[in-house]
């Protein structure tokens, strides 16, 4: 899609790519009841991509951030992180906090496009 640019293309189409498949996994482990394998995968997900994947590629390609935009998304997963955090002290989702988690999403993109 030439309309977007290489960040927005990062941020929506790859990222929803790359977390299709967790949508569905994690759909079926908490509707087995198993709402802690759900969290254990989604937040492994994560920490594996922003330490491994980061690592890996970092060593075989030297690259050169952005750092306005990189401090935007590092802001963005601690807020999100912290989120998922309270929630999971809670005990439970409830509608609020379904909406606030997609909310976010949609505002960490609204804020990738300024």
């Amino acid at each position: 899609l030439p309309i977007l640019d290489l960040t927005m293309h990062g941020i929506t189409i790859l990222a929803l790519g790359n977390g299709a498949p967790d949508i569905f996994s994690t759909f079926v482990s908490v509707t087995s009841s198993k709402f802690q394998i759900a969290i254990g995968e989604l937040t492994g997900a994560g920490t594996f991509v922003m330490t491994i994947v980061v690592g890996l590629v970092s060593f075989a390609a030297h690259c050169k951030l952005d750092p306005l935009s990189f401090t935007q998304m590092v802001i963005f997963q601690i807020f999100s992180i912290s989120f998922i955090f309270f929630v999971c002290l809670r005990g439970a989702i409830h509608l609020w906090h379904s909406l606030s988690f997609i909310f976010l999403y949609v505002l960490y993109v609204a804020f990738s496009v300024l």
